[in-house]
């Protein structure tokens, strides 16, 4: 899955269902950051979300090029943690 633009809480509705389509069976979920420019506190919810559906269904999550400013929101939030990136 391939983010684009604003992770935000505008935007995070549609990727809610963007999400459980690209999902699927698969044993890795892919979620790339490269072309995304803005994140807030609800796109940190969503991918918490995300992390925990992955983890119920025993699929893998890998996030690629994961924005500096998520990972400080990620941190500052004591979740940095859960949230383990490939680059």
């Amino acid at each position: 899955m391939v983010l684009n633009g604003e992770l935000d809480r505008f935007t995070v509705a549609d990727l809610i269902n963007q999400f459980r389509f690209n999902q699927s069976q698969h044993e890795q979920v892919v979620i790339d950051f490269t072309k995304v420019t803005k994140v807030d506190t609800a796109g940190l919810a969503w991918l918490l979300k995300v992390k925990a559906t992955t983890d119920i269904a025993g699929q893998q999550l890998i996030l690629n090029a994961m924005p500096q400013s998520l990972q400080q929101l990620a941190k500052l939030s004591g979740v940095d943690t859960l949230l383990v990136q490939n680059k």
